[in-house]
């Protein structure tokens, strides 16, 4: 097959597939729950552009009180009048009796919630050598689809960093003193964050952890992941050829490349996540101050300086307070494994009956996956490796909206014409000075924000022992 032929292949391999794979396609890499619960969030309709600012907000109005009015009232409120002696005469009624004032009928109160629409930007670049060798030995498809997957994966894994995130841009915090130098690789010690959150080859920042996010304080240039250390825990970073170095301390934090904008104000770029959604201070989907607004105020509960075994009369607690407040219960638990598997261990430790076996021995050693049941209420225990370490979250997913576009306008390319010979529509080249390379390259766009409407059904306990600080 010719190379702009097999070029041309791949390239409507990915203007056709790479927008409904972004939503749809499954990858083992990204077995989460929370990655499965995102394509059932509700859609969620756009407001428009505010007058201020190159921003598109997703808006939604929330009843906080309903209107109207009932009040007391006695049979004998209007005067009743015949029209003769006779009682059996017509009777007509007279409104002696004023009815209700108007002006003290509370009308229905609403508030809107509002989030920035936030943009992603991808690219795709291919060797067109490569590719020439590679549909010798391979079918086109298969070729093409590698490339899909690729792009999907960088896609999906930040959106599911972000979803599991603040909404500040951070994903993870430094947990020791490091110098990230361009010569070499870098260990980094990652704390308030799994190791999973990162992605080999892809760039970062490091923040100080002075006054962030309201002020943003970048230290150095910019870092490439370069290995991740699965047993230590450890995330080994380099920085560019040129890039100043970046000396990081215990608490900096850590923003995948260009998801945060630098400055004396700082502005997230990243999608909110559940520990924005449910927290107890601060700003909330445009509301300035939460605690005005008791509605959305979300259970929060523990200490992560005193962590405390996850015992189930503190999860039952939290369900009973959203009970009690008059909303329906979250409808499962995620956790990371380590935090799933102590809790099993701790009632199995508690409760357990164990059987004594005079000869056989017990081959039984472990335990199965949680089910938490309070009452007749029963929550799937799921595992993420990619949540916060030591928090549980009780989740509803009914309760968070997702604006997205969907089918092939989830990703928007670039370019509509290339301009190589027989390399047509996204592909535009790499130039290295005046010299065009055998690299071409495929940028794209895409969009997705969260809302969460009824952050009372869902809970967050931090600081629970795992396995892994037990």
């Amino acid at each position: 097959m010719a190379v702009t032929s097999a070029f041309g292949h791949v390239s409507q391999i990915l203007r056709e597939n790479l927008g409904d794979a972004v939503i749809n396609m499954v990858i083992d890499d990204l077995d989460d729950p929370m990655d499965r619960a995102i394509r059932t969030f509700k859609p969620l309709g756009m407001g428009g552009r505010p007058e201020t600012g190159n921003v598109y907000e997703a808006r939604r109005k929330v009843r906080l009180s309903r209107g109207a009015m009932v009040q007391g009232g006695s049979f004998d409120g209007n005067t009743l009048e015949s029209l003769g002696a006779n009682s059996d005469l017509p009777v007509r009624q007279r409104a002696t009796a004023k009815a209700p004032n108007p002006e003290d009928v509370p009308l229905s109160q609403r508030v809107t919630l509002k989030t920035t629409l936030k943009r992603m930007l991808g690219n795709v670049t291919i060797n067109m050598t490569q590719i020439q060798n590679d549909a010798i030995g391979m079918d086109i498809e298969e070729v093409g689809a590698g490339y899909v997957e690729d792009a999907v994966y960088q896609v999906r894994k930040q959106t599911l960093n972000f979803t599991y995130a603040d909404g500040t841009g951070a994903i993870a915090r430094v947990a020791a003193s490091a110098s990230v130098v361009a010569a070499s690789e870098t260990a980094v010690t990652i704390k308030a964050a799994p190791y999973n959150r990162f992605i080999k080859g892809q760039k970062y920042w490091f923040y100080s952890t002075t006054s962030f996010p309201t002020t943003t304080t970048r230290k150095g240039g910019t870092a490439v992941c370069t290995n991740i250390d699965d047993n230590g825990g450890t995330v080994f970073f380099q920085m560019l050829s040129g890039h100043a170095t970046a000396s990081v301390v215990d608490g900096d934090y850590i923003v995948p490349f260009k998801f945060i904008t630098d400055g004396t104000s700082g502005t997230s770029l990243a999608p909110k996540g559940i520990e924005y959604m449910c927290k107890e201070t601060g700003e909330f989907f445009g509301l300035s101050d939460i605690t005005q607004y008791p509605e959305f105020i979300g259970y929060v509960e523990g200490d992560e300086a005193a962590p405390v075994e996850p015992e189930p009369d503190r999860i039952a607690k939290l369900i009973n307070k959203i009970k009690k407040a008059g909303y329906a219960p979250p409808t499962m638990l995620i956790s990371e494994s380590a935090l799933s598997a102590q809790y099993s261990y701790t009632e199995k430790a508690g409760y357990a009956v164990y059987p004594i076996n005079q000869y056989l021995g017990n081959p039984n050693g472990g335990v199965g996956k949680p089910v938490f049941q309070h009452g007749s209420i029963i929550l799937p225990w799921e595992d993420s490796e990619i949540i916060r370490p030591g928090m549980l979250f009780g989740f509803a997913p009914e309760t968070i909206e997702k604006f997205q576009p969907s089918g092939m306008d989830t990703i928007r390319w670039w370019n509509g014409n290339g301009p190589g010979a027989g390399v047509d529509a996204i592909f535009v080249p790499v130039n290295d000075g005046t010299e065009q390379t055998e690299l071409w390259q495929a940028p794209f766009e895409t969009h997705i924000d969260y809302l969460c409407t009824k952050p009372k059904r869902n809970f967050r306990y931090v600081g629970l022992v795992t396995q892994a600080t037990a």
